[in-house]
């Protein structure tokens, strides 16, 4: 799949230390109360366990009345007609005729072999349907969604067993209003292993309130509720980080508000001389990645310490900003050693044919919008086996007549541990906005040079190579009649 600087990524992870607004939005929960009880939906489920286990006792009852249920308990009976011998002397059956081999034969347990081998035979088959069906949708289908929603305190991740099948039926939409409303009401507040909005929360309810929002019904006004719950925002470095090299701090905000609201981030580095750093996330960009900041610090300083103010617009034409949250965020460093020691420069054949491969496909044009040139991208060629720990940071340089028209940073993990992962970033340095509007593949005066720098590849994460090397090539320009869509992050 093609990449540009308009796809995003969505990082989760929990830095703990801040304060926020509480756990328990008042508000929300006097909107979505929790309400209880069998549902309409759940009765198939009821049902089917009720009849299930009331077959299954009776089906063991009578296996064991036809086994055990007749015991001799001391009387002389004729093991064929069990006819009562306790006041006949001798061994012979005046019912039956039967002349018994010895004592003891006259006190066996009678068997009713085809009752309880009926019975028998139906609970096999009851189990054995309930072990197929169990087989092909885990035990957990089987169970009430009811029942469901009160184990979610006891489900682990979204992965598992319980929040599978629940978002399953949220999608076929098997939920009553009711068990709607539960399930916002348990999502918002979580549970003792998973209080909003740390990591296991996002997890697990972060999920289901994210993913699945379309498959509310729109009655419920989800929208309203999940105002009350905070953002999440988290400040991130590599570490040990070098000396001779400018911080490069990574920042992520979440959250679960209504679609359209805008978000912006102020932090206050709390150290003498620092200036707020504003950053504000487009509305159409919630799953959003990390938005690189480049700081200078004192090199004695650790950690690191901001005071976090997040405010929210709504969608509303006329919507002022509005502060929701604001919070202490601590981010341990360790700044020691030299660039040249954490990082070694790779010249290699097949890795700059695959940076060049990455790159191959120019930029895309639009009419209008902020940045309406955008550098496209396909990191894919890098990410094989051969490529194992080495960092690709390069400095993309579109050229006119040799001038750079534009400059964008960008950074990532090669080989093929980082096959997984969306861990591309990238940083507008510098645009000529008027004249890259001019930028076309035909007067030959556009190129593109792309070239290594360790500074770079440090960011993209732990790596002890990098890509050294550097090519220009003629500009692809790939043009969209329509206005460029909205970058994730500004910086203001």
């Amino acid at each position: 799949m093609e990449n540009s600087e308009v796809d995003a990524q969505a990082a989760l992870h929990w830095l703990p230390g801040g304060t926020g607004p509480p756990a328990h939005p008042r508000r929300l929960l006097a909107s979505v109360p929790y309400t209880g009880g069998v549902s309409g939906s759940d009765l198939g489920y009821w049902l089917m366990w009720l009849l299930g286990l009331g077959l299954l006792g009776l089906c063991t009852a009578v296996t064991w009345w036809g086994l055990f249920g007749d015991r001799a308990r001391g009387r002389r009976r004729c093991p064929r007609c069990w006819y009562d011998l306790s006041h006949t002397p001798g061994m012979t059956c005046p019912e039956c005729g039967l002349t018994a081999t010895g004592e003891r034969s006259l006190h066996k347990t009678r068997r009713r072999w085809v009752p309880a081998g009926a019975a028998a035979l139906v609970a096999a088959l009851g189990s054995a349907w309930t072990i197929e069906q169990a087989q092909q949708g885990g035990w957990v289908s089987l169970l009430p969604t009811t029942l469901i929603l009160g184990c979610l305190p006891m489900a682990g991740s979204a992965d598992g067993g319980l929040i599978s099948e629940l978002t399953g039926r949220m999608a076929s939409k098997q939920l009553t209003e009711g068990q709607w409303r539960a399930l916002i009401g348990r999502s918002i507040k979580g549970d003792w292993r998973a209080r909003p909005v740390t990591e296991r929360w996002q997890e697990k309810y972060g999920v289901l309130l994210g993913r699945r929002r379309n498959v509310f019904p729109p009655e419920l006004d989800l929208d309203s509720a999940l105002l009350d719950l905070p953002a999440w925002v988290d400040v991130r470095i590599r570490r040990p980080w070098p000396k001779d090299t400018p911080l490069c701090l990574e920042l992520a905000v979440r959250d679960w508000w209504p679609s359209g609201t805008s978000c912006r981030v102020q932090l206050t580095p709390k150290w003498n001389g620092a200036e707020p750093i504003t950053v504000t996330r487009s509305p159409a960009r919630r799953g959003a990645r990390r938005f690189p900041i480049i700081i200078n610090v004192p090199s004695a300083l650790s950690p690191l310490r901001f005071d976090v103010s997040v405010q929210r617009r709504g969608p509303e034409p006329d919507a002022s900003w509005e502060a929701v949250q604001r919070q202490t965020i601590s981010v341990a460093i360790e700044v020691n050693g030299e660039l040249a020691d954490m990082l070694r420069p790779v010249r290699d054949e097949k890795l700059d044919q695959a940076v060049m491969d990455a790159f191959a496909h120019g930029v895309v044009k639009w009419t209008s919008g902020r940045s309406p040139v955008r550098v496209r991208f396909d990191h894919r060629p890098t990410l094989g086996i051969a490529f194992n720990d080495i960092a690709i940071g390069a400095s993309i340089e579109l050229l006119y007549d040799g001038a750079p028209a534009r400059r964008l940073d960008i950074w990532w993990l090669a080989g093929e541990a980082a096959a997984g992962r969306r861990g591309v970033n990238w940083l507008v340095v510098h645009e000529d906005v008027p004249l890259l509007m001019q930028a076309n593949e035909t007067d030959g005066r556009w190129q593109m040079r792309v070239r290594g720098d360790p500074a770079l590849a440090l960011r993209s994460g732990p790596a002890s190579r990098y890509w050294a090397g550097q090519f220009t090539i003629p500009l692809v320009v790939q043009s969209r009649n329509r206005p460029a869509p909205p970058r994730d992050w500004r910086l203001e």
